[in-house]
């Protein structure tokens, strides 16, 4: 059977509440990603979500990794990817890593990515890049892939964040707004 990836929100250990909306954007564009990769099943991200709140709110930088776990098997998922976002001076640090769901082992170390603090977009491309080309092995041998469109702005991403997380509230109305 095709392994079945979820990608929960990335902690944000920033401390900068303009950046706070980064793990969650990190958590989405991965899962775009992913979802590109033929003999891999994505969880989307919307059933994380639903995950995480049935657990306790699994996105804040203090969730537990019993809890991270927990919405992993909530959803079926065979893989796990999860990570951090910290800030260095004037420096954005883009952390992942791929564990097995049943064992909790690490299966894939992904190579931190590092950028100005002012290139968000580039570093979650980048680091999106480097998750998807350690977990399509686990698809169907792929050894190819084809590049997503381009990100959002940051600022725009915000927004579709704020009406995703309106929608899985039952407010459809305000969340297509």
């Amino acid at each position: 059977t095709a392994p079945r990836v979820v990608v929960v929100p990335f902690a944000d250990r920033t401390g900068d509440s303009t950046l706070a909306a980064v793990g969650g954007m990190v958590a989405d564009w991965v899962t775009e990603g992913l979802s590109r990769v033929e003999g891999l099943t994505v969880v989307p991200l919307t059933a994380v979500t639903v995950a995480s709140r049935a657990v306790g709110g699994a996105s804040k930088a203090d969730t537990p990794r019993a809890e991270l776990d927990r919405v992993a098997r909530d959803v079926g998922a065979t893989l796990l990817v999860r990570g951090a976002v910290y800030r260095g001076g004037g420096t954005l640090h883009l952390q992942a890593q791929v564990t097995d769901v049943r064992t909790g082992a690490l299966v894939r170390p992904v190579e931190t990515v590092s950028v100005p603090a002012e290139s968000v977009m580039a570093g979650i491309d980048r680091l999106r890049t480097r998750v998807v080309a350690g977990i399509a092995a686990f698809g169907d041998g792929v050894t190819h892939l084809a590049r997503a469109v381009a990100p959002p702005t940051y600022a725009a991403y915000r927004d579709y964040v704020a009406g995703l997380r309106t929608f899985v509230s039952g407010d459809v109305p305000r969340a297509l707004t």
